[in-house]
């Protein structure tokens, strides 16, 4: 009975151990639509961009605060296997910071105003 209880836990902790994390989609810095762009499609998606990176970074504040909370948990070994310990979001808002920095670059060559500042 203890063998087939321990066994059970170890399955449990490695499936939920699967579950730990994400994979990051990084969106493309260059699209073949960026030279059609007009000023204000631009402006747009870089606010946009901006947004998202905002919000990355407040998923990434929750992931740390997680896996500091499954740390000072680790007497139960279960919170350990759900730590993430992936950079997703980090490699996400290098992907929009480069296509923010193209969009800028666009915007330059094609002469538009500044966007406002805030």
């Amino acid at each position: 009975m203890t063998r087939k209880l321990t066994i059970g836990v170890l399955v449990l902790a490695f499936a939920l151990g699967a579950c730990a994390g994400r994979i990051a989609r990084p969106i493309q810095a260059v699209w073949p639509t960026d030279e059609t762009l007009s000023c204000e499609d631009m402006l747009e998606e870089r606010r946009m961009n901006g947004g998202e990176i905002a919000r990355l970074r407040a998923e990434k504040g929750r992931r740390t605060r997680h896996n500091t909370e499954a740390l000072c948990l680790g007497f139960c070994i279960v919170p350990l296997f759900t730590m993430d310990l992936t950079d997703a979001q980090d490699i996400e808002i290098d992907a929009y910071k480069e296509r923010i920095r193209r969009l800028e670059d666009l915007s330059r060559q094609k002469n538009c105003p500044p966007p406002p500042q805030r």
